[in-house]
């Protein structure tokens, strides 16, 4: 069937040309009410005026208007009936402003081909207490061709944490301008998000969870779990305040896309990523000390040998504690980190920290750093702290630090190249070990005057 071709209309939607998106339900900036054309007046429903027709109307079999189908906006009565009779291939769910009751245990939507959601205002509330699924789409083999755009999630009610999305699907997955708001205290975890196709793709924008979690849920803001196979792109994602990692996304196949975003104030890191990551133009950082937070890393490269890292600005003011703004684990074996700002605050910890690695290969694993930007007021242990690797090069770096008895780079068993670099410390330039081979080329310490504030000074 074309589904371009025909649409089957159920629940009184009534036919007209398809509007180009949905409103976010917690009012995320910069969009705005499509303008009808002069002398065009929509068509009102049963329940009030909404919009005629959804957006994507004209790419589905079946268009459902959850209200006109008997879904109650008011929520005070449980939607789910009302899910499980319309929800399936080839359909489409509208669901117009209001709040929405999910309860009992959610909707699960385990086989399916070409099924979405959009939603204009509409705000899904679970019963206080539920820590289960509300949403549950897919499994490997099973399900393919997701969209899901515009829903809103209340958790404000006390002991309330459900997962709001569960997403393992083949290919085709688009999640866009979904929202939580209230902060999750029981529970597990938030969002999972894997794309189970080995050439699957999927693309999560948008995506706003600002209030975080209480530390003993142990919650994940989102993940991108162990049956990751394809290809998944967060754009503009802001996760702030988890207590297990804000974007948990390193598993050990596929590959993790990160543009944008804001990461904040999350224990273990607020962005991790592995092997096949790139994570670009991404703010992460910290500045708050949560209650039952231990280690505040900023940006956590976890694994892999194909990591790249830039334009990125990473920022840490106030932890609990903290392995590091920058983080290369131990089962890393090569990244690339290029163009990026970072600011440390906090006394005693690294701007950037190189682990020993678990592995031989990885010893000669290649770790670049190119124009790096180091500055701040931490006092104490070294700015850059390297150990056990034999192929790092640190290239164009700016490293400043005003806090008393802070030193530069600190090198264990490592072999590496420091080239044009500027290093002002309160402490030693370099601290090395006698099982360190490093050159410099081009590198600077001290106030800069003269030809050398043009060839290194950054403001």
């Amino acid at each position: 069937m074309n589904r371009r071709k025909f649409v089957k209309l159920t629940g009184g939607v009534g036919v007209a040309t398809a509007l180009a998106g949905c409103s976010n339900p917690f009012g995320r900036g910069g969009e705005t009410e499509a303008t009808p054309s002069p002398g065009a007046t929509p068509t009102p429903t049963p329940e009030g005026t909404v919009r005629p027709e959804p957006p994507y109307a004209d790419e589905y079999g079946t268009v459902v208007n959850m209200v006109a189908a008997g879904a109650d906006r008011t929520g005070n009565e449980n939607i789910l009936d009302v899910l499980e009779s319309h929800a399936g291939d080839d359909t489409l769910l509208y669901f117009p402003e209001g709040r929405y009751l999910l309860a009992e245990d959610g909707l699960h939507l385990l086989d399916f081909e070409h099924f979405g959601i959009v939603a204009d205002r509409a705000v899904i509330v679970p019963e206080r207490g539920y820590e289960g699924v509300l949403f549950d789409f897919g499994r490997p083999g099973r399900a393919t061709d997701l969209r899901i755009e515009g829903l809103g999630f209340d958790f404000r009610a006390p002991d309330t944490g459900p997962r709001p999305l569960s997403v393992l699907v083949d290919d085709d997955v688009v999640i866009r301008d979904l929202s939580v708001t209230g902060i999750q205290d029981a529970g597990w975890g938030m969002l999972r998000i894997d794309i189970t196709g080995e050439n699957g793709t999927g693309l999560v924008e948008g995506l706003h969870l600002p209030d975080g979690s209480i530390s003993s849920t142990g919650s994940t803001g989102c993940l991108v779990g162990e049956h990751h196979r394809g290809e998944i792109h967060f754009v503009d994602a802001h996760i702030e305040g988890f207590s297990d990692n804000g974007l948990y996304a390193d598993p050990r196949q596929g590959a993790v896309r990160v543009t944008g975003g804001f990461f904040a104030n999350n224990n273990v890191s607020s962005l991790r990523v592995g092997d096949n990551s790139v994570v670009r133009n991404a703010h992460v950082r910290c500045d708050a000390k949560p209650d039952g937070f231990g280690n505040m890393r900023g940006l956590w490269l976890r694994h892999g040998n194909n990591v790249l890292v830039e334009n990125c600005s990473i920022e840490l003011h106030r932890v609990t504690g903290s392995d590091g703004a920058l983080v290369l684990a131990d089962e890393l074996e090569a990244a690339t980190v290029r163009n990026t700002v970072i600011q440390v605050n906090v006394d005693d910890i690294e701007a950037i920290r190189a682990k020993s690695p678990k592995s031989k290969v990885a010893l000669d694993g290649q770790c670049l750093f190119e124009g790096i930007t180091i500055t701040g007021t931490a006092g104490g242990g070294s700015t850059i702290n390297v150990t056990d690797r034999l192929a790092c090069e640190f290239r164009d770096l700016y490293v400043r630090q005003d806090g008393p008895n802070r030193d530069g780079f600190k090198f264990n068993d490592c072999r590496a190249l420091v080239e044009d670099t500027y290093i002002n410390v309160s402490g030693r330039a370099f601290v090395t070990d006698d099982g360190s081979e490093i050159e410099q080329i081009g590198v600077r310490t001290g106030a800069l005057t003269g030809i050398d504030r043009v060839r290194y000074d950054r403001p």
